[in-house]
């Protein structure tokens, strides 16, 4: 009987350790608070409209399609726009237009295009 009465005990020593580790990460997942995605440094959204999204971007981002498309990305994730999703980047503030259709030159401008889950990257050089 004291074999048993002993396996009891470090049943329950067992259980309640692990009652303890479960608890503890329990406490941490809901603890944890949700990472919202966020525009990096170096994207300035000017305007949003509906899918429409006008962005000033950083000069050191030039040719960097990561940055970029991870840029894009976020914004239309913000947008809640999966769908169909277009955003603008320009280099200079006095270029950025705000409203579609453009009406001035568009030639210094990158472009980022969701359209039925498919992505197409102009990346601005």
């Amino acid at each position: 009987m004291g074999k048993w009465l002993g396996d009891m005990v470090n049943v329950r020593k067992l259980s309640l350790l692990n009652i303890g580790i479960l608890f503890f990460l329990l406490l941490s997942l809901f603890s944890c608070k949700s990472e919202e995605a966020v525009i990096p440094k170096g994207f300035e959204v000017i305007k949003s409209d509906g899918p429409y999204s006008f962005v000033l971007m950083d000069k050191k981002f030039l040719g960097d399609k990561i940055e970029q498309r991870r840029a894009g990305n976020i914004i239309c994730t913000k947008n809640n726009a999966p769908k169909y999703c277009e955003v603008y980047f320009w280099m200079n503030r006095k270029d950025v237009q705000t409203s579609m259709p453009m009406t001035r030159t568009t030639a210094n401008r990158g472009v980022y295009y969701i359209k039925d889950g498919k992505v197409k990257l102009t990346a601005l050089k």
